[in-house]
């Protein structure tokens, strides 16, 4: 059996038939699997909460031909996804992996949705991000985890899931894509809107007072909670604050367990069927970064990942001889984002994910001219970023909208009235206002001429009800 060298002797040594590493949906699913069909599961978490990056995300999946819509009465013929990831992938399409997609997704969603307490709530509006590619659907696509109150989850697991992240929550209140957030927008439109999210901001003030934590589980968050529910009443054996140090291969290179690093020392552990590494990706690695378009010194990228999602699975696999196949258009799922600096000193990532399409809110670069249709995915507005600013500029730009806009949306990391904008403004300072165009591209370093044509060619076609400021 080969190992690699430990200076320290464990602790104690254990035996399972699985060992997975990472708390995400991807570790979490495995496991519930793994321990539905009668194994033995230790599932490791190298950080003190489980969830890894799914905890701080939307939480939705994207499962066409899911049992939620043919419930609904949406049956569509399998070749309208072959046709729309045709379309959106190119020459990158794997069919070998797209057909046992299309025929796996199903069976997963229904049977979380049989076995285990994590239901979901479909997608009926929620349309593919590319709209005009063919084979593009309308809604039904997409599930995401079903929202809950935590009042009764063990106290065992509501320690080890994490709070909702600050950053897209308001005020530490997750809210989710859909209704609910129409209901936060309209609260000064609409009364039945108001009183729908006074309400649950009543709770959720009632729960940090009580339960020292948002209780109302939504988004990923949600999603994580059910599933670590589900791992749990399946005899899962969960460890937080556990990291695998190494893993073990007998004399044929199978890998058959893993030294782990806990608080109180190095274990042992045996795994007779693998070791499954849903570690994530390597965001949070400056060093690995360095690949990334325009970042020779891998710092020039902020991410929304957790720290630990820092590429340590992916060493453990290639010391155990697997490689990273980076083929593939892009290695990251680039999201726009900006940073808010606390007084505290934190420093927050706000993605900006639902308010680049706002009526009244453009992109634009340093030269003050827009760059893409900012209605597009934020995977594109990133994508046309990098490809708009010449080279050896920073890469960045500004999200320029009037009051009216910023009032009535999400902008960034402020909120909609009835909270007051001077917070974002003059306290915290994540969001730069001025009383004319020309001042307003002084203080944020734009070019005044650019801007200004821009904004009124935007609006001159705004006004005209054309489609010709779609760049």
């Amino acid at each position: 059996m080969n190992t690699t060298t430990n200076p320290t002797a464990p602790i104690e040594t254990l035996q399972y038939d699985v060992i997975i590493a990472g708390s995400g949906a991807g570790g979490l699913a495995a496991a519930v699997t793994a321990a539905h069909h009668g194994l033995k599961v230790l599932l490791v978490e190298r950080a003190a909460h489980c969830g890894g990056a799914t905890a701080r995300s939307g939480g939705w999946a994207w499962t066409p031909g899911n049992p939620l819509a043919k419930a609904d009465g949406v049956i569509e013929p399998r070749d309208d996804y072959r046709t729309y990831l045709q379309a959106v992938t190119g020459e990158d399409y794997d069919s070998e992996r797209v057909e046992m997609f299309l025929e796996q997704v199903p069976h997963m969603v229904g049977f979380f949705q049989r076995y285990t307490p994590l239901q979901f709530t479909p997608g009926k509006a929620i349309c593919d991000i590319y709209g005009k590619l063919p084979g593009a659907g309308t809604g039904h696509r997409s599930v995401a985890a079903t929202p809950f109150y935590a009042a009764k989850l063990p106290k065992h697991l509501l320690a080890i899931l994490p709070d909702q992240y600050r950053m897209t929550s308001f005020w530490g209140m997750g809210i989710m894509a859909g209704p609910d957030l129409g209901h936060f927008l309209n609260a000064m439109k609409r009364p039945a809107s108001l009183a729908y999210a006074a309400k649950r901001f009543a709770i959720h003030l009632w729960d940090k007072a009580v339960h020292r934590r948002n209780m109302q589980m939504v988004n990923g968050l949600a999603l994580v909670a059910r599933l670590l529910q589900a791992a749990d009443e399946k005899g899962v054996e969960i460890r937080v604050n556990t990291a695998v140090d190494s893993l073990i291969q007998d004399e044929h290179g199978k890998v058959c367990g893993a030294y782990l690093h806990t608080p109180k020392g190095r274990i042992l552990a045996h795994a007779e069927r693998g070791v499954v590494l849903a570690t994530g990706g390597y965001p949070a690695s400056i060093e690995r970064r360095k690949n990334f378009p325009r970042n020779p010194t891998g710092q020039q990228h902020w991410t929304l990942a957790v720290p630990e999602a820092d590429g340590s699975g992916l060493t453990l696999a290639e010391q155990a001889g697997g490689y990273l196949d980076a083929r593939g258009r892009s290695p990251a799922a680039w999201c726009p984002v900006s940073l808010v600096h606390f007084k505290d000193g934190s420093e927050g990532v706000f993605p900006h994910i639902a308010d680049r399409a706002k009526p009244g809110i453009i992109g634009v670069l340093k030269n003050g001219r827009r760059f893409v249709n900012e209605a597009n995915g934020y995977y594109d507005y990133v994508s046309g970023m990098l490809q708009a600013v010449p080279a050896g500029e920073a890469v960045e730009s500004w999200l320029i909208g009037d009051r009216r806009a910023v009032r009535s949306y999400m902008f960034g990391f402020a909120k909609p009235r009835p909270i007051p904008l001077a917070l974002y403004t003059r306290y915290l300072k994540c969001i730069i206002e001025a009383d004319t165009l020309d001042q307003l591209a002084e203080r944020c370093g734009i070019d005044p001429v650019g801007l200004m044509q821009t904004v009124a060619e935007f609006n001159q076609h705004a006004k005209q009800g054309d489609r010709k400021s779609v760049v």
